[in-house]
């Protein structure tokens, strides 16, 4: 504990291991999820480390009067936490969940791999996931479809099955079988290779060849469910392309898009710290005004290639005119970028 401040650790997404390289290595607290990999109730989690500040956390919660007293968790809950930690920790189940896993990659990659044209990779664990993971990817001229659409049918599909699209490349998915059991990986895989196989283009929307011009200065006003923010849009076109920069707040970044008819959609990423913010803009011109919604969200580099975290925070309303480029000074009313 430098300079008196007590240094937390999140391993909410890590297994408990002990002895804890945090803990061994200087840190005072460490937090563990009671759900995810060691499987207990979803609602709970360990506090672990020094046991004055572990005391002094539970004297903060309930049923005392202090502001840690509406994170109740049920006696059931606690009861079933521990059993979990003490079954992961010294009852075997540790080992016998990597055997599960590596039994469902196996099925996974024996199924995968009956259908020409894909190629498996196994993920071993790292500093991040306690498990391994397989990566699946496909050549776009032998089956020419996205892994977009392939985890649009799987999560529509019966039985649903949803990825991390985080991890998705344009030809690339990645199976995680922490919660599974190999006759569910079955399953997974079957679906996979139908989904891959069925790779026949969804009907194309319409050609046109006309197209709305957006070029210029655009003062933005994004509505939040509370709250308000003014960013600018300067922007290029080339026929139906659209390019040019995205100026928030506080930072700005380049967007690009297309507009089509006159729908307009743009998306940028704006710099932020520890993530950057996304934004997908989808609006219409009418009248010389820009309307529609905007995706809001946050990821790192790591994590940005699905839209699980580039839509996390919902979508908000934008309205834009066309102002002259010295006029368009961004500001907000709550901080926003």
């Amino acid at each position: 504990m430098q300079y008196g401040i007590p240094l937390i650790v999140d391993g909410a997404g890590l297994a408990p291991v002990f002895p804890n390289r945090w803990l061994c290595n200087g840190a005072d607290l460490l937090i563990h999820s009671g759900g995810k990999y060691i499987r207990g109730p979803q609602s709970t989690g360990f506090l672990l480390g020094s046991e004055k500040l572990c005391r002094a956390a539970y004297l903060n919660g309930p049923p005392g009067q202090s502001f840690g007293r509406q994170m109740k968790v049920g006696k059931d809950e606690i009861v079933g936490a521990y059993v979990a930690l003490k079954q992961w920790v010294a009852g075997g189940e540790a080992a016998r969940s990597m055997d599960r896993w590596q039994a469902c990659i196996a099925v996974l990659q024996q199924e995968l791999l009956s259908m020409p044209g894909l190629s498996v990779e196994q993920i071993e664990p790292d500093s991040a996931f306690c498990n391994p993971r397989i990566a699946i990817s496909w050549d776009v001229k032998a089956f020419p479809i996205d892994s977009d659409v392939i985890a649009s049918r799987l999560s529509s599909a019966r039985p649903r099955i949803v990825l991390h699209d985080c991890w998705q490349q344009p030809q690339l998915i990645v199976v995680d079988p922490t919660n599974l059991t190999p006759i569910e990986a079955k399953v997974v895989a079957r679906s996979i290779v139908d989904a891959i196989a069925d790779c026949r283009s969804p009907p194309a929307a319409p050609h046109q060849e006309s197209f709305e011009d957006v070029a210029g200065s655009w003062q933005i006003s994004i509505e939040f469910l509370h709250g308000a923010a003014a960013h600018t849009f300067v922007l290029s076109q080339d026929r139906q392309n659209v390019t040019g920069k995205h100026i928030g707040v506080e930072v700005s970044s380049i967007c690009r898009g297309s507009i089509v008819g006159s729908t307009l959609r743009l998306i940028s990423r704006l710099p932020a710290d520890p993530m950057a913010m996304d934004y997908e803009f989808e609006g219409c011109l009418n009248g010389g005004i820009l309307t529609g919604i905007v995706h809001l969200g946050a990821s790192t580099p790591k994590h940005s290639g699905g839209m699980t975290f580039k839509r996390q925070f919902g979508q908000a309303s934008w309205r834009g005119r066309r102002v002259p480029t010295s006029l368009a000074t961004p500001g907000g009313q709550d901080g926003s970028r």
